[in-house]
């Protein structure tokens, strides 16, 4: 018979559950592009806190936690390349593992600086932010083993990922009582910009806690991580809005 020259159709390829896989339907291409305007996104906001007041404590770990943020970011986009697997995967642990540390130091110091967590805790943070680094890019100890599948770039944990784990969610829960107990002694303006700091940073991580760090604990799986940096974009908007109408951290956008 005559061959088939109708054009191709779109094949959904389903997941467990009867999920779309991000290979079926959301291009490769797409996420990346989609990742990469999250991570120009939180970069600049990044830039436009420091440059604003270089001198300030408050400033510059804000800027360094949002910095942090975009390289993660830039990494799970790299990783959804296909090429350099290892490279990316290992990358972006890294850049993760600074996140709780460099939150708690902003924790700290906004909008006063607070007794605790004192220098000592922040440095033990900072020392093990960068051991967990260290394992991350120079061991299989967090992720031990890449591959290309036909749902997408996959990875296999190492056995220390479940520590690297523990500490991400201590760290970051720490950061948020501090958030808290400061929301509930201020009053006026600076429990305004509070409210919607802590709304920001409960928004944002909600999606990369979940799918970027718990569902691989739980379930081995990272077909879905590519939706977790999404979440910042939330993070970015709250924090734009505070800037706008609250003068968030003396900020303007002028």
């Amino acid at each position: 018979g005559a061959p088939d020259t109708s054009p191709p159709t779109l094949r959904w390829n389903r997941g467990r559950g009867g999920i779309p896989s991000p290979a079926a339907g959301v291009t490769r291409i797409m996420i990346q592009l989609s990742l990469s305007v999250v991570a120009f996104l939180v970069f600049s906001l990044a830039l436009f806190v420091w440059r604003a007041r270089p001198e300030s404590k408050i400033n510059c770990s804000f800027a360094a936690f949002t910095v942090f943020v975009a390289l993660w970011v830039i990494g799970v986009a790299a990783f959804q390349s296909g090429a350099l697997l290892d490279f990316w995967a290992r990358y972006t642990f890294a850049a993760a593992s600074f996140l709780p540390a460099t939150f708690l130091t902003f924790a700290r110091h906004y909008p006063t600086r607070s007794r605790w967590p004192t220098r000592l805790i922040l440095a033990l943070n900072y020392f093990i932010a960068s051991f967990f680094a260290g394992l991350a890019l120079f061991t299989g100890s967090i992720v031990s083993r890449t591959t290309l599948a036909s749902s997408g770039p996959t990875r296999e944990l190492g056995p220390l990922y479940p520590f690297f784990a523990v500490y991400f969610l201590v760290a970051w829960t720490s950061a948020f009582v501090v958030f808290t107990a400061k929301w509930r002694r201020t009053r006026g303006l600076a429990r305004i910009q509070l409210h919607y700091l802590a709304i920001g940073f409960l928004v944002g991580s909600a999606g990369g806690i979940s799918m970027n760090l718990l569902v691989p604990l739980f379930t081995g799986s990272v077909v879905y991580s590519w939706i977790g940096p999404h979440f910042a974009l939330a993070f970015v908007a709250l924090v734009a809005h505070a800037i706008i109408r609250h003068r968030l951290m003396d900020l303007r956008l002028v």
